[in-house]
């Protein structure tokens, strides 16, 4: 999850009730917004920031995103190839369970009966 204001407090500036935010949080918080294909009232909600403020980010962070963007779709790019490689991994291990399986089920049935 993200850690909303800088460092936990905030800068206070003439309002005291006011917190500065990161821009990577903002960044972060418009695009979890715009990939989520939620309302902008239920991600804001959930990032306890309002809407109208998710609003103003998206507008403040237009110009300037070029510059935060690269950096955080490489991160998710990561992500994924680790997680790509991991379910890749797992399959192999699937397909070769189901080939000594295989295997087995296909050697010709050995008679085990005893006489005496």
């Amino acid at each position: 999850m993200l850690k909303s204001p800088t460092g936990g407090q905030g800068d206070l500036g003439d309002d005291a009730r006011r917190i500065r935010f990161e821009r990577a949080f903002k960044f972060e918080a418009i695009r979890i917004w715009k990939t989520s294909r939620r309302s902008a009232r239920k991600v804001a909600e959930q990032l306890g920031i309002s809407a109208p403020t998710l609003y103003a980010w998206g507008r403040e962070l237009r110009n300037g995103a070029e510059e935060i963007a690269p950096k955080l779709y490489l991160r998710d790019l990561e992500k994924e190839i680790i997680r790509l490689n991991e379910e890749n991994r797992r399959l192999q291990q699937h397909c070769e369970i189901l080939k000594k399986t295989l295997r087995i089920l296909a050697e010709p049935a050995v008679d085990v009966s005893v006489t005496t």
